[in-house]
């Protein structure tokens, strides 16, 4: 796949909603680079698991397309330490996750 046609990809899938419709109720999850645990916001959890994924110690769950787009955060094509440490970075305010 074509870099511009990753980022196109990567752009549409950080404003991705998902829609769950139950007893009226409804929930809209939106996807955040850096988001690597899809649990809304990007913290250390986050760097960790995205750590832990590239050490072979922990698996992406049943998003993992999803996942991996939202952790590769230097748009590289590859989870490793330097996509952990730039979360970090952004989680401190040091760093800006753009697409």
């Amino acid at each position: 796949m074509s870099h511009m046609m990753r980022r196109i990809l990567a752009i549409l899938m950080a404003v991705l909603m998902t829609v769950t419709v139950a007893d009226a109720d409804v929930s809209i999850a939106v996807a955040c680079r850096g988001d690597a645990n899809l649990d809304g916001t990007v913290n250390v959890k986050d760097a960790t698991l995205v750590k832990q994924v590239y050490l072979m110690l922990n698996i992406f769950g049943r998003d993992e397309a999803l996942q991996t787009l939202l952790a590769d955060t230097n748009g590289d094509g590859r989870i490793n330490t330097k996509d952990a440490t730039f979360i970090k970075q952004a989680y401190l305010g040091l760093a800006t996750l753009e697409w």
